[in-house]
């Protein structure tokens, strides 16, 4: 998404006109972009000092880094409305969406900007982290209408097309030249007869330990050895999340532990229709994933990585044979275990789903008998403060199950016997 050329200004000076919308821009319009999780860990976020070298092109698109798991490279668009302005991202983070909580962090940032009277460098056009948002979004996005390149401004034949970062769906070279291979791969291996197929994947499989692992997983689920596998899974989280994370920022070192391989691991079981299996791996994880944040000694950068293996968790929750009021507590002791603001946006995968009235009664039972057996569990002098917070989070649960339930005439008795418990 590179901007067009400046024209208004000398590079690293901004151009009159590029704050024009963003002065404008409210905390509401950002909840309705990204959702208000999203803003809350961005703005966490811009707070922390992760947003780096933001800059801005002459159009008023902002370009930044964001320090995450690993160095993202995020830029966001403004389109001011009469009564609403429109934002659009793009970002190399997994989750890529537009309203990523590194696309509000950069927002953010420059909002701060703005307020403090602090000039942002324009961006110029050479800067590599457009070409890098080229190169991202060409690996996951090869579909492109060859008449767009009809739309295209050229303003010399030799040149690179004048490019809107407005444009997100406008394909670079880069996005040709990949469609090209795809294609010419394609065809490379459609030609081959059955036994040349089978001797290049085997020479694939000898030189490359990925692919043997995954034919081996393959085999072994087909073969019905979902067992062994299931038992590889649960020792390599047991390893993965017993490993110390921390991080120096002065000196770039650090350990942050690396779940890629159960992520696989959990895309491999769901892909293969074992939902059950990667739920119950899932609880362990998400424990012991838990515990290892919460002694984590980093600026955030395990919870980053941890969160990217739950949305497959939760997938496989609404696939898997556990009943409605199962799935739904599932969900919601893995939000009430998370003190880190680890789990993201994962559950909504789970929650969006459409429950029955039914379900959110039992789950509004079954929270209300839980606190009032912890209650009566409760030694005298226990740390009021946490007693309460706990007791709270449970509570503001068990209305949202009454909620949807169709129960609401028990909140007031609900909410009347907290107050009297917890001065809530």
């Amino acid at each position: 998404m590179a901007p067009a050329q400046s024209r208004e200004g000398e590079p690293g000076k901004r151009g009159p006109s590029s704050n024009a919308g963003w002065t404008k821009l409210t905390w509401d319009d950002l909840d309705r972009w990204a959702g208000s999780r999203s803003v809350a860990r961005g703005r966490s976020y811009q707070r922390g000092g992760r947003v780096k070298d933001l800059k801005i092109s002459s159009e008023g698109d902002l370009l930044a880094t964001v320090v995450g798991g690993d160095r993202y490279v995020t830029t966001v668009a403004l389109s001011p409305g009469r009564k609403r302005s429109s934002l659009e991202s793009v970002c190399t983070c997994p989750v890529g969406a537009s309203g990523c909580k590194h696309a509000v962090a950069v927002v953010a940032e420059y909002l701060q900007a703005l307020a403090d009277g602090q000039d942002v460098p324009v961006a110029t056009e050479d800067d590599p982290r457009w070409a890098k948002l080229d190169s991202d979004r060409a690996e996951i996005d090869n579909n492109w209408d060859e008449d767009d390149e009809d739309e295209a401004s050229w303003e010399d034949e030799d040149e690179e097309p004048v490019r809107s970062a407005r444009s997100p769906k406008r394909p670079t070279r880069r996005q040709a030249d990949a469609v090209h291979w795809d294609d010419k791969i394609e065809q490379h291996l459609r030609a081959k007869s059955q036994g040349e197929l089978a001797d290049l994947v085997w020479s694939l499989v000898r030189r490359f330990p990925e692919i043997y692992q995954e034919f081996r997983e393959r085999i072994a689920l087909q073969e019905g050895d979902v067992g062994r596998l299931v038992a590889e899974a649960r020792r390599e989280i047991r390893q993965v999340t017993s490993e110390v994370a921390w991080q120096n920022d002065w000196t770039g070192e650090g350990h942050i532990p690396d779940y890629s391989k159960i992520q696989h691991r959990f895309e491999r079981l769901l892909e293969l229709g074992h939902a059950d299996d990667v739920v119950s791996l899932g609880r362990e994880f998400i424990v012991q994933g838990l515990r290892q944040i919460g002694e984590a000694h980093d600026e955030g950068d395990t919870a980053t990585a941890f969160a990217e293996c739950l949305p497959m968790v939760f997938q496989a929750l609404t696939r898997s044979s556990l009943s409605g009021p199962e799935r739904l507590l599932f969900a919601i002791d893995a939000e009430l275990a998370d003190d880190y603001d680890a789990l993201g946006d994962s559950t909504e995968a789970l929650f969006d789903a459409p429950a029955q009235p039914e379900d959110w009664s039992v789950v509004a039972d079954t929270l209300a008998q839980r606190l009032k057996t912890s209650s009566a569990r409760e030694k005298p002098g226990a740390d009021d403060f946490s007693r309460n917070y706990r007791r709270d989070r449970v509570t503001n649960w068990i209305a949202t199950a009454l909620e949807n339930a169709g129960r609401d005439e028990e909140l007031r008795t609900l909410y009347e016997s907290e107050a009297r418990a917890t001065g809530s």
